[in-house]
């Protein structure tokens, strides 16, 4: 009697019983799904990597330039009327 694997459900036909075209065509099918949905789930994890990998260079970039941004602040206060204080 066939029985069917755990995870997948896919048929396996005992050693006794021949192997049916149908099931093995189901059992294709099956594994071609969860393969495929498998590589959707990675590729967007990818893509979401990337993007927070973007993100967060752009958060460094807005980071520095407002550094930048203090540094010029600081200088203009330490001159006043182009006397250096």
């Amino acid at each position: 009697m066939a029985t069917k694997t755990t995870n997948y459900n896919l048929v396996k036909p005992d050693i006794t019983e021949p192997s049916l075209i149908g099931d093995i065509n189901a059992n294709m099918d099956t594994i071609d799904t969860a393969l495929k949905a498998n590589a959707d789930v990675a590729e967007a994890a990818q893509s979401a990597a990337e993007s927070a990998q973007t993100a967060a260079e752009n958060a460094q970039s807005t980071a520095d330039e407002a550094n930048a941004a203090i540094g010029d602040i600081g200088a203009l206060l330490d001159t006043i009327n182009g006397e250096v204080i």
